[in-house]
């Protein structure tokens, strides 16, 4: 390809018959630009003994449907459609006198009118309640029972709370078929697993740990092929299981691996945030009844609700159809899983407990374990040595007694004792009477005498 100067050059130097036109171009649309950059991979692309006539054909097209309509500029096509042509091995000569006749055949024609828009009546598609009937349709299709159903959904939590571990079980347990986070029964189906944060060595370990075998149905990603998007490496793996029996799932671990970069200002943030969702949506919806479950993170602050905890604009969950929550302390063995959904029946908070390297359900179902959250969530998520620790407070209390670490040693050791009597004391579930001293919400406290050696002092 050669340089603009030196294209100058050349056209003068062969003075074509016909000078260029003086079309000015103050806004070129987006459609012409591109039609202009497909023209110019044509020339480039033409093999011997079709150069001239590809040059020939594009140039022609370019004239009368973009330049005699003022969306490009003459210069700009005889410039690059030139450049093209020299570098297929066309001569100067060759080449201008081609651009000339092409723009002298496209002069005499006239410039190409642009196809006539139908005029589309927006209200075609409207109807009446009354003409909606009893028919649902399609049933909706459901991955995963209470937490999962076709369409776009994100599950966000905090950094290390065990995400990646729990949707690995999910793509895990629904690629073979069976129990997934160990009572909730799932069909087999093709499952996509990018996870672009890691490579072989941790997810095999993983695997490992996670006792689901190493499915066939489970095809993984670690790493885009370059020059490819996530969204399109997405639609392209969706497009090979149109017709499955049982529709696809995509797993994506994390979404900030394959979102746009984020924009300046808060309100192009929206936007952008909410286009790249609905692009996902529509990649699921593209394949009747298939599901893409994004992994995302939370943001630092004390947002209450868990789906404004979510990273990004308010665009970022916008589009969804479900949305989950896994939250846990640091250090604690329970979790919540938090979900909500557009289709979803039932919408509700699940308690979970590690069993190694699983969270399985904390209770025979997701109903127990949904009673489970609740009791969870009123000692502020800390688990059976919480409730445990909180009993003995209550216990000791009645006979008018303080408790501290040294009164729960039995349970936990000191050491680890004293921060679960803080938490419990942080979520308002006992009163600190001092330093390292507790004593039931609800009772009367009255003074007793301060023992040191009964508290460790």
């Amino acid at each position: 390809m050669t340089d603009t100067k030196t294209f100058l050059q050349k056209i003068d130097a062969h003075k074509p018959k016909r000078p260029i036109s003086n079309n000015t171009v103050s806004n070129p649309d987006a459609y012409a630009l591109a039609a202009l950059e497909k023209a110019e991979r044509a020339v480039a692309d033409a093999t011997e003994g079709t150069r001239n006539q590809t040059l020939n054909d594009q140039a022609h097209a370019l004239f009368r449907r973009f330049v005699l309509n003022d969306k490009l500029l003459d210069f700009d096509v005889r410039e690059r459609l030139g450049s093209a042509a020299l570098s297929t091995g066309l001569t100067e000569r060759e080449t201008d006198a081609t651009l000339q006749s092409a723009y002298d055949g496209a002069v005499a024609k006239g410039a190409e009118k642009p196809p006539e828009k139908q005029a589309v009546d927006p209200l075609a598609g409207i109807f009446t309640a009354d003409m909606i009937g009893d028919d649902e349709g399609e049933p909706l299709v459901v991955h995963i029972p209470n937490m999962l159903t076709a369409g776009y959904s994100m599950i966000g939590g905090s950094p290390k709370v065990g995400k990646s571990w729990l949707v690995l079980d999910l793509a895990l347990a629904c690629a073979a078929g069976g129990l997934a986070m160990g009572q909730v029964s799932v069909e087999p189906r093709a499952v996509l697993y990018l996870a672009l944060e890691d490579g072989k060595r941790r997810i095999r370990h993983r695997m490992n740990q996670l006792r689901h075998g190493k499915p066939k149905n489970l095809s993984i990603i670690t790493e885009l092929q370059p020059g490819c998007t996530g969204l399109g490496t997405i639609n392209a793996w969706l497009a090979r299981h149109t017709d499955d029996e049982h529709p696809p799932l995509v797993i994506v671990d994390t979404l900030a691996t394959i979102q746009p970069p984020m924009a300046t200002n808060s309100t192009n943030a929206y936007t952008l945030d909410y286009e790249f969702g609905r692009q996902m949506k529509q990649a699921a919806d593209k394949v009747p009844g298939a599901a893409i479950l994004a992994v995302h993170h939370n943001r630092k602050g004390d947002a209450v609700d868990f789906i404004h905890k979510l990273s990004g604009s308010v665009g970022v969950t916008a589009a969804c159809d479900n949305i989950l929550a896994l939250s846990r302390d640091r250090g604690s063995d329970t979790a919540t899983l938090s979900v909500t959904g557009k289709d979803l029946t039932h919408e509700d908070d699940y308690a979970l407990k590690r069993d190694g390297a699983l969270w399985v359900i904390n209770g025979a179902d997701m109903a127990e374990a949904a009673v489970a959250a609740r009791e969870q969530k009123q000692i502020g998520n800390l688990g059976d040595r919480a409730s445990e620790i909180l009993a003995r407070v209550e216990s000791r209390g009645k006979r008018g007694e303080t408790t501290c670490a040294a009164d729960v040693v039995d349970i936990l050791p000191g050491n680890q004792a004293s921060p679960y009597l803080g938490r419990l004391e942080k979520a308002g579930r006992i009163q600190k009477i001092r330093r390292g001293t507790y004593f039931p919400v609800g009772m009367l406290y009255a003074a007793e005498p301060f023992s040191p050696a009964a508290h460790g002092g």
